[in-house]
């Protein structure tokens, strides 16, 4: 869906939106799993009771392909649903991603540990070096991050644009919280 003006959240580590469309659980299932069916080439996906998965297909993937993870729940007003979606990297290097910053925090709050125990004993303190090495690891991490969202972007743009052609309504991303 090319439009003029893009309804995709702002960037962020994992970009989320929350909308209110009116329909119902079930019939977005129904509507997205069509869709899915006439598009498969753009667009594959599973939908599971209150939850659906949409990603890439595998030959037009790369490293920073997006996938995105929609939730339903049912609202109190009847007939309409919130519509919750969130973007993100593939599982695998989501976990990647996850599980390198926790080595390098971890690190980095053990080499201050033991820099600052050096330093107040009037030691050689070389471990405050691989602190601030871990930490701009940490930060190196963290703008890579965003370039590899940038260069998912435009499948970003795909996957929401999917989900406004399957619903026929548009999804305006208001900046959801967790």
């Amino acid at each position: 869906m090319n439009t003029a003006v893009s309804h995709l959240p702002p960037f962020a580590l994992r970009p989320r939106f929350k909308a209110e469309v009116p329909f119902g659980i079930d019939e977005i299932g129904t509507k997205i799993k069509g869709r899915l069916k006439e598009r498969k080439e753009d667009v594959v996906g599973k939908v599971v009771g209150n939850m659906a998965v949409l990603s890439i297909p595998d030959e037009k993937k790369h490293f920073w392909s997006p996938q995105l993870t929609l939730g339903m729940d049912e609202t109190d007003t009847k007939g309409v649903t919130m519509l919750r979606g969130m973007y993100g990297p593939s599982t695998s290097v989501w976990l990647a991603f996850v599980f390198t910053y926790g080595i390098l925090g971890i690190v980095a709050s053990f080499a201050l540990i033991i820099g600052l125990s050096q330093y107040t004993m009037g030691q050689s303190s070389y471990a405050l070096y691989i602190a601030f090495f871990s930490v701009l690891g940490i930060c190196a991490l963290y703008f890579i991050s965003f370039s590899g969202q940038k260069i998912g972007g435009a499948q970003m743009e795909v996957l929401h644009g999917f989900v406004e052609e399957s619903l026929h309504y548009p999804i305006i991303s208001v900046a959801a919280e967790s």
